[in-house]
């Protein structure tokens, strides 16, 4: 399992892009935020992993 956590302004930005029913900025937002926090957070399960940790679940 991977966690990702929005701040006050990403929540904000998602509330919008869900009630203006925008596709093009939910793109965007899946790409710049989601996408990129899973990266980041899977590059330090691996780091983790590298260390002795348990590293990430993916």
């Amino acid at each position: 399992m991977i966690n990702i956590i929005l701040s006050e302004e990403e929540i904000a930005r998602l509330h919008a892009i869900v009630i203006d029913r925008d596709e093009k900025e939910a793109l965007v937002f899946l790409r710049d935020v989601i996408y990129s926090g899973l990266i980041r957070s899977k590059n330090a399960g691996m780091k983790g992993a590298l260390d002795g940790g348990k590293g990430s679940t993916l």
